[in-house]
């Protein structure tokens, strides 16, 4: 009895829950990179089989950081519509960040989105302003197609001040820590 009852709890400790997803098949848009540098998607994934609020979707791929010693690799969803106020608590929902030294590596990296905008993984400065020194939005084909007009060079020089403003408030709230990207 004893010998059952221990089997039966040693497989019960072995059962994982896993959340089925679905890949889906995603538009490159708009990109911007420092000589050497680059952000490649191999696979992105959704527990809804979506890119809307309220999934959460997963990218796998592998960047070549080579303009810098170290960098933060951002994924991150950037809200698209301007007249809905959005919480701290909402944004820190809609990115995820690690870091990264020079080189090729490989990356998988979850978020969830909280709200409409527009995804794109950016290559950040590891030096705590978080300049953008390199992003590579995706989606759909027709949200890239709204965006393909986008001049990156001007658009890091904006969010710049921004992101580097908000984000200590939003890791705070959120938990995550601005050198790690761990929770």
């Amino acid at each position: 009895m004893k010998t059952h009852l221990l089997v039966a709890l040693m497989v019960a400790s072995c059962a994982v829950t896993t959340i089925a997803t679905t890949r889906i098949e995603v538009a490159q848009g708009v990109k911007n990179f420092a000589a050497g540098d680059s952000i490649t998607i191999a696979e992105v994934s959704s527990e809804k089989g979506t890119l809307a609020a309220g999934d959460t979707i997963t990218v796998k791929g592998t960047y070549t950081l080579a303009s810098q010693q170290n960098a933060h690799l951002l994924f991150s969803v950037t809200q698209n519509v301007t007249n809905k106020p959005i919480t701290v608590t909402e944004q820190s929902k809609g990115y995820t960040h690690k870091t990264i030294k020079a080189g090729t590596g490989e990356y998988e990296m979850t978020i969830n989105i909280p709200y409409e905008g527009w995804i794109h993984l950016d290559f950040c400065n590891y030096s705590g302003t978080w300049k953008p020194f390199g992003q590579l939005y995706f989606g759909t084909k027709e949200q890239m197609d709204k965006i393909a007009h986008w001049d990156l060079d001007k658009r890091f020089t904006k969010r710049a001040a921004t992101k580097a403003s908000l984000l200590p408030q939003i890791m705070a709230t959120s938990g995550k820590h601005l050198t790690s990207g761990k929770r």
